[in-house]
């Protein structure tokens, strides 16, 4: 099997959705919140841009502490539509980076990962 490597100088995070209210819907929640402040501390350290999404806040909550302490900073953008990419700030938000090999984590994966 070939290995990917996946590009540092060229790569984003993208952290999806991991909100108040759709965290206790998803099966194994605490190991997925822990997974993905693992993935968020290792961009950190490689420097690797965050991008975080938050759907419907007002409806949804806002994303769940234990990442958001984890964010430095990065905004939030709030999106209305299941695929990020159909949320104009956030295609800027990605545009600005100048990178173009997203690592997704998040929640909601049948729908909000795989859209996007």
């Amino acid at each position: 099997m070939a290995s990917k490597i996946i590009p540092v100088n060229d790569s984003i995070l993208c952290v999806v959705d991991i909100q108040e209210k759709l965290l206790p819907h998803i099966s194994n929640h605490p190991q997925v919140v822990k997974q993905s402040g693992m993935l968020i501390e290792a961009a950190g350290i490689l420097g690797v841009p965050l991008v975080v999404s938050e759907q419907v806040p007002r409806a949804l909550g806002p994303t769940v502490a234990e990442i958001k302490e984890r964010l430095e900073g990065a905004g939030v953008i709030e999106k209305t539509t299941f695929s990020c990419l159909g949320c104009g700030d956030y295609e800027k938000a990605l545009d600005a980076a100048g990178r173009k090999t997203l690592v997704l984590c998040g929640i909601e994966a049948h729908v909000c990962i795989m859209l996007t």
